[in-house]
C-alpha cells in the first residue's frame, strides 16, 4: 500500500508537469498490481486521451466496483457525449 501511494503521488506530480504519458503509465502499473485501487483508476481514466478509451475503463472499473457512483455518472456523461459526436443513422441516409 506504501509503494502505491507513493507511486500515487510521483505520477500526480508527472501529471501535473506536463508528463503526461509517464503520469498513464504509472496510473496503468498501479491498477495492473492492484485492482481495487479506485484512486488510481481515476487518475488513469483522467489520463486517457480518448472518450472511448474513457468508457471502457470506466466499464473495467465498474466491474470491480459496481456501486461507485461516481464513475456511473462520469460513463453516464461520456455515453451521452459521444452520441452527440457519432452522427446518427437513418433509413433515408441510406444511397440508392
Amino acid at each position: 500500500m506504501l509503494i502505491s501511494s507513493h507511486l500515487l503521488k510521483r505520477g500526480a506530480k508527472f501529471w501535473k508537469t506536463g508528463q503526461k504519458e509517464q503520469a498513464r503509465a504509472i496510473f496503468k502499473a498501479i491498477i495492473h498490481n492492484d485492482q481495487k485501487n479506485e484512486i488510481a483508476w481515476f487518475w488513469y481514466i483522467y489520463s486517457l486521451e480518448y472518450t472511448q478509451e474513457k468508457i471502457l475503463a470506466l466499464e473495467k472499473l465498474l466491474t470491480i466496483f459496481p456501486e461507485n457512483q461516481k464513475a456511473q455518472l462520469a460513463l453516464q456523461g461520456l455515453r451521452s457525449q459521444e452520441s452527440k459526436i457519432l452522427p446518427q443513422h437513418s433509413n433515408t441516409d441510406t444511397p440508392i
